[in-house]
């Protein structure tokens, strides 16, 4: 909403939430799905007055920059940054308290985190998209299970937005939908919330920035494009200070391998892609392989199926619509209509 001009001016949170309330009052009609988007704590950032003044006024919050040596600039972008996160962090609670009113609130799945970080001078620069460091991926995660289960607890450890998906589904009893390189963190056969022990895998690949991450057991390594490696140990150095591979080369070379071994996931092997045209469109075809094939870059209308009585055959069929793809020239939002692209992968 309101996205026509938003490298100039956002949608308040209180204009989506009042709408989304809006529709709730219409009616219950059943288990629903609803995903609210919100801008706020994102550039530009344009706080209210009243937000701006509480974070100034409380010491804690003002003098909490994590970068080092503020410039003036940096240090006022910073707390109106602040000023973006206190102010929708108000107005969700507001939002939930509506919840309550309506009686839905207790009964509800409801999950609150954020897609990404943001930087401010931790390693040099400001805003995000150009690396991996934790500023940009450690970010908040709160979810509320109905009934209010679990209340107040909270899972120490590595946990990935891949994960999230095959947790919520795990917490409300419904079968997963598919593979997913994420592990579900409730176990109703145990009974138990557990973080995941797998690697926690990033990926940046905007403009020409072009860098791959893994963390796993506190250790990390980020590899950029051309060339730079870095490994951290995480318990050490959490604000990722030093470079400490030559320190400890087999750890590093170790966690560098697991690294090499996801990139090949998705790169090796036979891959097909249907690529449509401006038109709606369907394409079908009926593949031989032992293993089947990966969704690797597929929508939901898109299917791969066993063929009944054939071994090792599969169909698939794309569903490839238009695509709608919006880009940014001179602080405007210009809407263009291009053909789908889907994928999948025969793994050798």
């Amino acid at each position: 909403a309101g996205a026509e001009n938003w490298t100039r001016g956002k949608t308040d949170a209180d204009e989506i939430l009042n709408a989304v309330s809006a529709d709730l009052d219409q009616g219950d009609a059943g288990p629903v799905l609803r995903y609210i988007h919100l801008m706020d704590p994102h550039a530009p950032y344009l706080p209210d007055a009243e937000a701006q003044a509480a974070v100034l006024a409380d010491a804690t919050l003002a003098d909490s920059f994590p970068g080092i040596d503020p410039t003036p600039e940096a240090l006022d972008l910073y707390h109106k940054y602040l000023g973006e996160v206190y102010d929708v962090d108000a107005k969700l609670g507001k939002f939930f308290d509506g919840l309550k009113r309506r009686g839905l609130y207790d009964r509800s799945l409801i999950l609150v985190l954020a897609d990404h970080g943001e930087e401010f001078l931790d390693h040099g620069a400001l805003y995000h998209g150009r690396t991996l460091y934790e500023e940009m991926l450690r970010v908040p995660v709160i979810l509320k299970a109905p009934g209010n289960r679990w209340a107040r607890s909270r899972i120490e450890g590595e946990v990935g937005l891949v994960d999230l998906k095959p947790t919520i589904l795990s917490v409300l009893g419904v079968p997963p939908s598919g593979p997913t390189d994420g592990v579900a963190l409730w176990s109703p056969r145990t009974g138990q919330w557990s973080a995941s022990s797998h690697p926690q895998f990033s990926r940046l690949g905007l403009d020409a920035a072009d860098s791959s991450a893994v963390v796993q057991d506190r250790r990390k390594v980020i590899v950029e494009s051309p060339g730079r490696e870095q490994y951290f140990d995480l318990d050490r150095d959490p604000f990722e200070r030093g470079d400490a591979g030559e320190a400890h080369p087999a750890d590093y070379a170790a966690l560098r391998a697991v690294l090499d071994q996801h990139a090949a996931k998705d790169r090796s092997g036979w891959h097909i892609r249907a690529c449509g045209i401006r038109l709606q469109m369907a394409l079908n075809a009926r593949l031989a392989s032992p293993v089947p094939p990966s969704m690797i870059d597929t929508e939901a209308q898109d299917e791969v199926l066993a063929v009944p009585g054939k071994p090792e055959s599969w169909d698939i069929h794309f569903d490839l619509a238009v695509r709608t793809v919006a880009s940014e020239t001179w602080g405007r939002i210009t809407r263009t209509e291009q053909g789908d692209e889907d994928e999948v992968l025969l793994a050798r």
